[in-house]
C-alpha cells in the first residue's frame, strides 16, 4: 500500500494474464497464416477499397459502442478490429511486431504483479532462486523477447494454456504420476527391439532389403557411350532405361531405383527395427524380402 502504483499493478494480476494469452493467440494466428513474410502481399493489395472501408466503418461503429456501453467482450472485438485493420494497412509482419512489443510490455507488467503478490522484492536471492513459479514466468518473458527476433518462438507461450486452466494441469498430472511406470514400460520396449534386433542380425540379415533411389549424373552415362557424346544419331537408352531425369542446380541426374541391404551389422539393425517399427506400428514384414 505505501507504492500506489505497484498496488494497482498487482490488483489487477488476472488482467494482465489473460491480455498475454489472447495477444499470444494473435501472434500465432497472425504467424501461421502469413509466415513467411516474403511472399506477403503488398498492402494495398490485400482488398479492395470497399472492403478497407467497412473495416474503418466497423472499427468506428464498435468504439462508438465501448464508449457508450463499455464491457469486455465489446473490447475484445474492438481490438480484433483494430488488429484486421493494421495488417490491412501494414501488412503482417510490422503487425506482428508491434503485437510482439506490446506482448513484451504486457509481460513485463505481469511479472511486475506477481513478484508485488508474492513479496519478491523483501525476499532473499537464494529465496528467488527457488520460487518456480517466478522461474517460469521469467523464462516466459524471455520467450516474449524471443517472438521479436524469431516469430517462431511465439508457438511456445501457447503452452500457458496448460498452466491457465486447471483441468489440463490435472490431466497432465495424472497421466504422468507413474512417471517411472512409464520410463520402464519404455526400457523394456528398448529391450525387446534389441533382442529381436539380434535375432534379425544373425538369422535374417540376407532378407532385409529396402528399395534406394540412386541418382546417377548425365554426364557419366553421356561418357559412357562415345557414339552418343559425338552426336551421331545412336540412340542413348541408358537415360530412359534407368528412369526419369532429375535436376538439382545446375546438374541434371538420372533416377535408379535399387535395393540395398540394411542389415549388415548389429547396429544397422538396431536402427532399421527401430525406425521401421515405430512408423509402421511395429510391423517391419514389408523390409522381408
Amino acid at each position: 500500500k505505501k507504492q500506489p502504483m505497484l498496488s494497482a499493478i498487482s490488483e489487477n494480476m488476472s488482467l494482465w494474464s489473460r491480455l498475454l494469452f489472447l495477444c499470444s493467440l494473435v501472434c500465432n494466428l497472425i504467424l501461421a497464416g502469413s509466415y513467411p513474410f516474403d511472399d506477403d502481399p503488398e498492402p494495398g493489395d490485400l482488398v479492395s477499397r470497399q472492403v478497407s472501408l467497412l473495416v474503418w466503418a466497423s472499427v468506428l461503429a464498435v468504439l462508438a459502442v465501448v464508449v457508450a456501453s463499455p464491457r469486455a467482450l465489446w473490447g475484445y472485438i474492438l481490438a480484433g478490429l483494430v488488429i484486421i485493420r493494421l495488417i490491412l494497412s501494414h501488412g503482417a509482419e510490422p503487425t506482428l511486431l508491434l503485437l510482439g512489443t506490446v506482448n513484451v510490455v504486457i509481460k513485463a507488467i505481469h511479472l511486475v504483479s506477481i513478484m508485488g503478490n508474492k513479496g519478491t522484492f523483501t525476499k532473499s536471492f537464494q529465496q528467488i532462486l527457488t520460487d518456480t513459479e517466478l522461474i517460469y514466468h521469467v523464462f516466459y518473458f524471455v520467450f516474449c523477447i524471443l517472438g521479436l527476433f524469431k516469430p517462431y518462438a511465439y508457438s511456445i507461450l501457447l503452452l500457458d494454456v496448460v498452466y491457465r486452466e486447471e483441468t489440463l494441469f490435472n490431466v497432465i498430472q495424472s497421466v504422468t504420476r507413474n512417471g517411472w511406470s512409464i520410463i520402464l514400460t519404455a526400457a523394456l520396449a528398448l529391450i525387446l527391439i534389441y533382442l529381436f534386433s539380434i535375432i534379425a542380425f544373425v538369422f535374417f540379415r540376407d532378407d532385409f532389403e529396402m528399395s534406394v533411389t540412386k541418382l546417377i549424373p548425365v554426364d557419366n552415362i553421356v561418357a559412357a557411350s562415345p557414339s552418343c557424346e559425338a552426336g551421331l544419331g545412336e540412340e542413348c537408352p541408358m537415360e530412359s532405361a534407368k528412369g526419369s531425369i532429375t535436376t538439382i542446380g545446375q546438374q541434371a541426374y538420372i533416377t535408379e531405383e535399387e535395393t540395398e541391404k540394411v542389415c549388415t551389422s548389429l547396429r544397422m539393425c538396431i536402427i532399421t527395427t527401430l525406425n521401421h517399427g515405430l512408423r509402421n506400428g511395429g510391423g517391419i514384414g514389408d523390409l522381408l524380402r
